[in-house]
This record gives structure tokens, sequence and C-alpha cells, in this order.
């Protein structure tokens, strides 16, 4: 029997009890529940109308988990799969989708439908509830698959984190995943920015700076002048706002160097600056005002 052929009213039953104790009629229907079974149900009292217009529901309010716990997994399995494509088709909301998808173990249809109510709830500004279902997704994709897409996610999920200004946990789990990708697969410039970003989100100023200071050195290996002279300077800030003067000077050479390398005038004119600020900050007046 296919999911959407002619079913007996006890199939019907299992697939209505799935849908709890109350549900929308077309969503029942449109999953392959004929009239007539939804006409057997009604004349045994077991369904009646509900208070929402178009709605039904079970007249005992304890009969749909009964029933539930008696079916077997594998008709389970299918009776979601049909109500996740019935939703879909009546335009339900994308976690209602992705949730049917998600019990009938097909898990490539439910990470898309999280995905939609991610996105839909970033739309609407309901950020947090947008991370949960981002995260949902997530959750039922691993890394072998689409890789590229879900570094998307990742990023998007720690946009919607800054967004909700709650970024210690979603947008610290994104960035380290993103972290940890990147280092397997040999992306330098997702690895830096990813450092880069971990290190915003410290609250420690050491990690803070180990972990700029990794960004800085792998970006001088690895990027581009302009990128490395980027990372390297945001070393040297951390630093010098914390008048590390010896430790800043000394970070400061790949700043210097990635400079040099680009070619830039504009950049070795920012480099020149901050080199006699920081001499400035050592009190070594004679450099300071050459390189001014």
């Amino acid at each position: 029997m296919s999911r959407r052929s002619k079913m007996d009213v006890s199939a019907a039953l299992e697939r209505a009890a799935l849908l709890g104790r109350e549900f929308p009629l077309a969503l029942l229907k449109a999953s392959g529940v004929s009239d007539d079974d939804l006409t057997a149900l009604f004349d045994a009292g077991t369904l009646t109308d509900g208070k929402p217009p178009g709605h039904v529901r079970f007249t005992n309010a304890g009969e749909p988990k009964k029933l539930v716990a008696l079916i077997p997994w594998s008709r389970t399995r299918d009776h979601h799969l049909a109500l996740g494509e019935a939703a879909k088709q009546q335009r339900l909301p994308a976690e209602t989708v992705a949730a049917h998808f998600e019990a009938a173990h097909r898990f490539d249809l439910a990470r898309a439908q999280w995905l939609k109510a991610g996105e839909c709830g970033c739309s609407a500004g309901d950020y947090r509830k947008a991370l949960d279902h981002i995260d949902r997704c997530l959750s039922l994709w691993p890394w072998d698959e689409a890789p590229d897409d879900r570094v998307r996610v990742l990023r998007e999920m720690a946009r919607c984190a800054a967004n909700a200004r709650i970024p210690d946990a979603a947008a610290r789990k994104a960035w380290e995943e993103l972290a940890d990708h990147a280092l397997d697969s040999g992306q330098h410039a997702l690895r830096a920015e990813s450092l880069h970003q971990l290190a915003s989100l410290s609250s420690d100023v050491a990690k803070t700076g180990a972990l700029l200071a990794e960004a800085a050195e792998l970006a001088a290996r690895e990027l581009p002048p302009a990128e490395a002279w980027h990372h390297a300077l945001a070393h040297v800030d951390h630093l010098a706002n914390r008048v590390r003067t010896a430790a800043a000077r000394q970070a400061f050479t790949l700043a210097e160097e990635a400079a040099e390398k680009s070619g830039s005038p504009a950049l070795r004119s920012e480099m020149l600056g901050w080199k006699g600020l920081l001499a400035a900050m050592a009190g070594d007046s004679e450099n300071a005002t050459r390189h001014v």
C-alpha cells in the first residue's frame, strides 16, 4: 500500500492519532485518509468537530497517546512521511513539516524545512526561535554531506545569534564548528576568520590573545598580504589596548611584513602610523617622531 493509496479505517485512525488531540481536517485528508474512513470514525464517536474552524479532535483526550504507543515503528515512519508531504502541500508552517519528516527519518527533507523555519524566524525578527530551528537543522546534518552548504548555515546561525544579542552560546558553537571544519579541510581564510570571531566572543583575555595570535600567524603563512595585515593588526591592537607594549611591538612584525608585501601605499602609510604609535608607547621618542 502506498502512502497515499486507499487505507482501511484502522490505518486512518493511526494516522489521526499521530496528529494529537486536535488537528486540521484538511491535513488528514491530504495525507490519504478517505471520506468513507472519516465518516466511520465520526459515526463511531472517535472523532468530533474541533473548536477552530476546519479542525477535528478525538472525543477521548487520552486516546491518541494510547494508540500511538501501539503502532509499529515502520508504520509510524510511513504515516509521518505521508503527513509531512501533506503538511508541505497544505503550506503549513515549516516546523510542522520538518517534525513529520524527522519522525519519518527523512533527515534530508527535515533539514531543509528546519532551515526554512529558521530563515523565516530571522526575517521576522524572532531570532531565538530561529536559532532553535537552525540548531535542529544542524543536528541532523553530517559534515560529509554538502559541507559548503553547512558552512553557509553556520554563518547564518552566527548572524542570528548576534542579532539576538545572545552570542555567547549559539555564535560560539557556530564559529567553533567552522574553525574545526576549516582546519580539517585546509580552508585557511575560514580558519583565520573563525579564530578572529571566537576571540571577539571570548571573555578570557589570555584566550583572546592566543586566538588572535594564531589567526595572525596562519594569515601570514597562507593568506594574501591585505588579509594578513588585518589579522596581524587585530592582535597588535588587542595587546596595545592592554598596555602590553613590548608584546605589541613584537607582534607588529607580522603586520609590518604584510604591509610591505602588499605594495599598497595606503597600508604602508597606516603601518608607519602604528609603528610610530607603538614606539611612543614604549617611550622611544626618536622612532616615534621618525615614523609619524
